[in-house]
């Protein structure tokens, strides 16, 4: 019998003693376990050690100053021992189900670098949906990755030797040092992606998930030019995909915009998208804030 892969979960904490217990209880109603559950304390001022001490002798607990997500989940994979790595943030669950399919996905893909799931965003816990157990579906080629490659952190497990060989988190991104990091990924590899929902995000106010502002948006963008800058011949190659994928970002970027009443902002936002790549809903949503700008004066 072909022995199972060894998988550790990465918990970067920072003020999270309210729900780190909801977290590291979905880990350990995994219907396939983890070998080693890695909590990193990035210098969390609330009582978190309370909170970590039903489960204190099932974790390995490591405390650096507060130096952000990127660089406590770097920590976190420096001290783990095994092949595979799942990310988890304290303030979001996962289905029991999770790492054994994941797991199953990995072992029967060997070359498979990532393999993520579909996810939701919910303002409280809820019970779970019914599982297909469909089996992953692999990104068709990298333009499609790059056009969409938010992932989800949460839902993410990776083979450590390709984390190593792709480069750790980047700090120098605030929001999208997830994103960079999929994108290097998969440029090496291929990603795969579970089509159940096997992860909530719980999108309480202050959180790692809950925040989305315009730095979100400009770090995406960042991204894109980061990634064309070392890679020079991908944008001669998947310049129709570069263009979609700014396109999708400032559509993302606008809608928010106008529904903020944010009109002068919404508008510049749209037209970029259109200017990237014309589409039916951004047009329709810069055409309902120039129609709103104009009903301002009346």
């Amino acid at each position: 019998m072909t022995q199972e892969l060894t998988i550790s979960v990465v918990m970067p904490v920072y003020n999270s003693a309210a729900t780190i217990a909801r977290a590291l209880s979905s880990v350990f109603a995994q219907s396939s376990p983890a070998q080693c559950v890695i909590v990193v304390d990035d210098g969390s001022t609330d009582d978190l050690a309370a909170a970590l001490q039903p489960f204190i002798d099932r974790i390995q607990v490591v405390r650096q100053d507060n130096a952000g997500a990127a660089s406590a989940r770097n920590r976190g994979v420096s001290l783990a021992q095994t092949e595979l790595i799942a990310f988890l943030d304290a303030d979001d669950y996962w289905h029991p189900q999770k790492l054994a399919l994941q797991r199953a996905a990995f072992e029967s893909s060997p070359d498979l670098h990532v393999c993520s799931t579909v996810y939701r965003f919910v303002p409280a816990p809820k019970d779970w949906e019914t599982l297909s157990l469909a089996p992953a579906v692999r990104y068709a080629d990298f333009g499609q990755l790059f056009k969409m490659p938010y992932l989800g952190t949460p839902s993410v497990v990776v083979r450590k030797s390709a984390f190593l060989a792709a480069g750790q988190f980047r700090s120098n991104y605030r929001c999208a040092e997830d994103v960079d990091l999929w994108l290097r990924l998969g440029w090496l590899g291929p990603v795969a992606r579970l089509p159940d929902t096997l992860v909530t995000v719980v999108t309480t106010p202050g959180s790692l998930t809950g925040l989305r502002r315009d730095g979100v948006y400009v770090d995406n963008l960042q991204v894109i030019h980061d990634f064309i800058a070392e890679h020079p011949s991908f944008l001669k190659r998947y310049w129709v995909q570069v263009r979609r994928a700014r396109a999708l970002i400032y559509e993302q970027w606008g809608s928010g915009a106008l529904a903020g009443s944010r009109l002068a902002q919404a508008q510049r936002l749209l037209l970029q998208s259109c200017l990237q790549w014309p589409a039916r809903r951004p047009l329709l949503l810069l055409g309902k804030a120039l129609l709103l700008s104009v009903a301002r004066f009346f």
